[in-house]
C-alpha cells in the first residue's frame, strides 16, 4: 500500500484549465485592489499607445506581488522593488524581440514562445532573479505544462473577442469613409473594448498565471 497521502498527491499533480480559471477568479475577487491598478493600465492604454506598454509592465509587476499575497502567501524578498521591476521591464522587452523574431519565422513558434514567458515576471518579481535568469525560470516551469497554459490564455482570448466585438457595436458598429478613416476608427473600437477587457479580466488572468506559477514551481 502507498504511503504517500492524498494532499502529496494533490500537489504533485497539475491544475487544469477549470481548476486554474476558478482559483484565478476567486484570488482576484479577494484582492480587489488589482482592478483598481488594471484601471491606471486602462487609461493609460486609451490616453497614450506608447504608454500603454510601459504602464502595463508596472502595473503587471506589481499586480503579481498583490496577487501573491492574496493567495495567502508570504513574501521573502529582500532586494528593491523598483530594481525588479526594472528587471521585469528588461525581460519583458528580451521576450519581445524573441518572440516577435519566432512569429517572423512562423505564427505557431511565436505563439509557444510566449506561452514558454508567461512566468517571466512572476519568476522576476517572486523569486528577485534578473532578466535572463526571470526568463530562464520561465521556461522551465512552463515545460510539460504548456498545453495548459494555451488553454487558459484561449480562454481569456475568445473573451477578449467579445468584448472587441460588444465594442464596435456599442460605438455604432463599423464606421464608413476612406481606408484611413475605417482603419482610425476600428483601431479606436478596438482600444476602448480592450479597456473595458483589461479591466475585467485582467485581475483574473494575471491570477491565473501567478497560480499556474506556484503550482508549477511546487512540482
Amino acid at each position: 500500500m502507498s504511503n504517500v497521502s492524498k494532499e502529496e498527491m494533490e500537489n504533485a499533480r497539475s491544475p487544469g484549465v477549470i481548476e486554474v480559471l476558478k482559483e484565478g477568479a476567486s484570488i482576484a475577487t479577494n484582492v480587489p485592489i488589482l482592478f483598481g491598478l488594471y484601471v491606471i493600465a486602462a487609461l493609460a492604454n486609451v490616453s497614450s499607445a506608447s504608454l500603454s506598454g510601459f504602464v502595463s509592465i508596472i502595473v503587471t509587476a506589481i499586480g503579481t506581488l498583490v496577487a501573491y499575497k492574496g493567495m495567502g502567501k508570504t513574501l521573502d524578498t529582500e532586494g528593491s522593488r523598483v530594481i525588479l521591476i526594472v528587471y521585469t521591464f528588461l525581460a519583458s522587452l528580451i521576450a519581445g524581440i524573441i518572440g516577435g523574431f519566432a512569429t517572423l519565422l512562423l505564427v505557431i513558434p511565436g505563439i509557444y514562445v510566449t506561452l514558454r514567458f508567461q512566468f517571466t515576471t512572476a519568476a522576476v518579481m517572486l523569486e528577485e532573479r534578473g532578466p535572463s535568469s526571470g526568463l530562464q525560470q520561465s521556461w522551465a516551469i512552463s515545460s510539460g505544462n504548456v498545453w495548459t497554459i494555451f488553454g487558459v490564455a484561449a480562454v481569456f482570448f475568445g473573451i477578449s473577442l467579445i468584448f472587441w466585438g460588444g465594442s464596435i457595436l456599442a460605438t455604432g458598429g463599423i464606421s464608413t469613409g476612406t481606408t484611413a478613416e475605417l482603419f482610425q476608427g476600428f483601431s479606436n473600437q478596438i482600444v476602448y473594448g480592450s479597456a473595458v477587457q483589461s479591466v475585467l479580466l485582467g485581475p483574473v488572468q494575471l491570477c491565473c498565471t501567478v497560480y499556474m506559477y506556484e503550482a508549477f514551481r511546487a512540482k
